[in-house]
């Protein structure tokens, strides 16, 4: 399977669909919630293995309604 890089707007459109915060996501990820802010404003991007987990996390965790 063949992982292509995620773009800020693509991540930020993810962690909305799945109706998380920042503090959320990151925790799921288990990543430092500074780490994504910078993802999703483009500052840095996420490596292929953070990449793949995000889509999995995506199909896993399907929103809740809160």
């Amino acid at each position: 399977m063949l992982i292509t890089r995620l773009t800020s707007e693509q991540i930020r459109a993810i962690r909305k669909e799945l109706r998380l915060t920042q503090e959320e996501l990151a925790h799921e990820l288990g990543i430092a919630v500074s780490t994504l802010n910078r993802w999703e404003n483009g500052k840095c991007q996420p490596g292929k293995m953070a990449c793949k987990f995000l889509l999995k996390i995506k199909t896993e965790l399907k929103p809740v309604m809160r």
